[in-house]
């Protein structure tokens, strides 16, 4: 019966991947946007041979060798969507010369953060949280925000703890649990056994996104260390929220942010994470200006209304 279930599951979904050129043909859009490039359903927009043809692409998508393991098939068809488009969005000027790199594409793409919503991710009351969680009000707390799979190397963080705590015994590790992988949820918690860091190491779920600015007001500090990034949302989350972000040293993070200005870059290792969280949770000048300063790029360059705005004009320019 569980076979029978997934054959009919595969069955529909193939149907419904192979109905949408049809269905863009029928409903003839004044515009096509695709969001995320590296997709089935984003190829078939190509297929469908519809215009104007709009594509955000967000980093994994298009970093083939950094991310991922793309097939030649798959590499093919979002190069051949890439091609069809008529206007490119990309999150950064790093993934606009990836864009080049990939085919000359950077010519047709604007950069469009795609930023938050200011009016929602913004510094708030976190008691009520803090006491659901179970924290003391003296406990200085560690936010991991990212998708809880190996990628993302939050068992590193794990490793940084024992570190920190020599320093600050009252910190505390949330880590959120979006798209978890539960094999690598099962290692870390494993893990915090293993180190002793049962009362240190909190897993709080998949956090809904209208919960996200309580976690993070609630957090002293995120950390986000992953080995290859395009310009992550839960990054712009945070800052909007006053948050100090400590990330893992990549020179296109640099864009945004300035290393001990608006972040802490650190190495990808136990030791330097313990470092810079020592470093962030012990100065609080340090921790007031780059929240102070993160708060002011996000208004300034990733306001999510501006860009809609800046889209929706690209969008009448299309069409007419």
């Amino acid at each position: 019966a569980t076979a029978a279930r997934l054959l009919c599951l595969l069955l529909c979904s193939l149907s419904l991947l192979l109905s949408v050129p049809g269905l863009i043909r029928r409903c003839r859009p004044d515009v096509i946007h695709v969001h995320f490039a590296y997709s089935p359903f984003a190829w078939m927009a190509a297929v469908a041979d519809r215009h104007p043809l709009v594509v955000s692409v967000m980093g994994g998508d298009i970093l083939f060798d950094e991310q991922g393991s793309p097939t030649p098939s798959g590499r093919r068809l979002t190069l051949r969507l890439l091609e069809s488009a008529d206007l490119i969005t990309a999150k950064s000027d790093f993934l606009i010369g990836a864009l080049d790199r990939l085919g000359g594409f950077g010519a047709k793409a604007i950069k469009v953060v795609w930023g938050v919503d200011l009016k929602h991710f913004r510094r708030v009351a976190a008691g009520v949280l803090r006491t659901a969680l179970g924290l003391e009000p003296e406990d200085r707390v560690i936010l991991s925000p990212r998708i809880l799979q190996r990628f993302y190397n939050v068992h590193v963080v794990v490793e940084a703890m024992p570190r920190i705590l020599a320093s600050i015994p009252e910190a505390r590790l949330l880590i959120t649990e979006y798209q978890a992988d539960p094999t690598y949820r099962g290692e870390i918690s494993r893990r915090v056994e293993a180190l002793g860091l049962g009362e240190h190491v909190r897993f709080v779920g998949s956090v809904p996104h209208h919960e996200m600015p309580q976690h993070y007001s609630l957090a002293d500090v995120t950390v986000a260390v992953p080995p290859s990034d395009g310009l992550p949302q839960t990054l712009l989350e945070g800052m909007a929220c006053g948050t100090p972000s400590i990330l893992s040293h990549l020179p296109r993070y640099e864009e945004l942010v300035k290393h001990g200005e608006s972040a802490l870059f650190v190495d990808i290792s136990p030791e330097s994470i313990a470092d810079g969280v020592i470093r962030m949770l012990e100065d609080a000048g340090l921790r007031e200006r780059i929240a102070r300063a993160a708060r002011e790029i996000v208004v300034t360059h990733a306001d999510f209304d501006r860009d809609v705005h800046r889209v929706e004009t690209k969008y009448y320019e299309l069409s007419t």
